[in-house]
């Protein structure tokens, strides 16, 4: 798994996708609010994308 610790925008942005490839949209989530605190609020498609991706993932777990 991934550090949640990330030096520069790269490495946010790489952590990010990586997050997301491994079908963890929620710490994805986790780390965009921690280093980008009002990029969420600001972007509700993006938002709406991840929880959408958590939502297919909970789906494809069964775990809902």
């Amino acid at each position: 798994m991934m550090a949640l610790f990330v030096s520069n925008s790269l490495d946010f942005l790489s952590a990010i996708f990586n997050f997301v490839l491994e079908g963890n949209a929620l710490k994805a989530i986790e780390l965009t609010e921690e280093m980008a605190p009002n990029l969420l609020e600001n972007d509700m498609d993006l938002h709406f994308d991840l929880l959408s991706l958590h939502f297919i993932e909970l789906v494809r777990s069964r775990k809902w």
